[in-house]
């Protein structure tokens, strides 16, 4: 923890190895403890931040994540080993770590990191997800937990890029919202309405919906003919980017109804890690 810059010897750091030291916790290290993450992660996440360019894709940031021990990688297969190969050569620039070498017994850990990366990769490219768990041969489980999982480092790695790149700091919200919801950057504005997921974005989006303002002058009959949008749904939309907008008697029960079925965080106890 010492020599990571997470705890310090005040006034005489060369004793900080000694079994009696008093050790005190750096800024890092104290933002370690209230984040809840492996020191080893904080590390990896540090190292990341540390190597991150503008000009890294979203890839560096799916594997900075899953190269850490809080994030639990897939089975590399056999026949897995030729593809990620390949990825390393088309997409290796990408990444925030050094490719081990070949020959190194690191390199079928940092494949592994890899597909597991590649997967949330196609999670937040929008891949369809039947089509995404048949060709990584997991559950919709295993994906949900990789997604929770990853949505927490990526908050961790952007608490962190306060005290290591702060030109992170704006990019990592995008990414966590990608993360949350599966989709490409386009529909980050879209998605932050109730009701509004990754296949309804899209289909709003398909039909010129593209934003918030754009939502706001729509008729709301317009929005109800879209495929998934529907009459309930549409009002809903209308109510949340249009102040002025009244529902109808049946959305507004519907509407009621729907929150007497959500039980309050207080009720429910904690249920994911950003209940924290």
């Amino acid at each position: 923890l010492f020599k990571e810059g997470m705890v310090r010897c005040p006034g005489i750091d060369f004793l900080a190895d000694e079994v009696e030291a008093d050790l005190k916790a750096t800024f890092f290290g104290k933002r370690l403890s209230d984040l809840y993450i492996d020191p080893v992660s904080a590390v990896k996440l540090r190292d990341a931040l540390l190597s991150y360019t503008p000009e890294k894709g979203a890839l560096g940031f799916m594997h900075a994540v899953c190269a850490t021990p809080d994030m639990m990688n897939l089975y590399l297969r056999r026949d897995d080993r030729e593809i990620m190969d390949q990825i390393v050569m088309d997409r290796g620039k990408e990444l925030l770590f050094p490719v081990p070498d070949l020959d190194s017994p690191d390199y079928d850990y940092f494949l592994s990191e890899l597909k597991t990366a590649m997967v949330l990769d196609a999670w937040i490219s929008e891949q369809d997800e039947e089509a995404l768990l048949k060709a990584s041969g997991i559950g919709p489980g295993d994906l949900h937990n990789k997604v929770e999982v990853g949505e927490w480092l990526l908050y961790s790695m952007r608490e962190l890029s306060n005290i290591f790149n702060k030109d992170c700091y704006p990019v990592l919200p995008k990414m966590m919202t990608r993360m949350k919801y599966g989709v490409r950057e386009d529909l980050l504005e879209l998605v932050s309405l109730k009701g509004v997921g990754r296949v309804r974005a899209r289909s709003l989006f398909k039909k010129g919906f593209t934003s918030i303002t754009l939502l706001k002058e729509a008729p709301v009959n317009d929005l109800a003919k879209i495929i998934g949008i529907g009459d309930l749904l549409a009002q809903r939309i209308k109510s949340q980017v249009d102040p002025l907008f009244v529902m109808d008697k049946k959305a507004r029960n519907a509407e009621k109804a729907a929150l007497k079925e959500e039980t309050p965080a207080k009720e429910r106890g904690q249920t994911k890690l950003f209940d924290f």
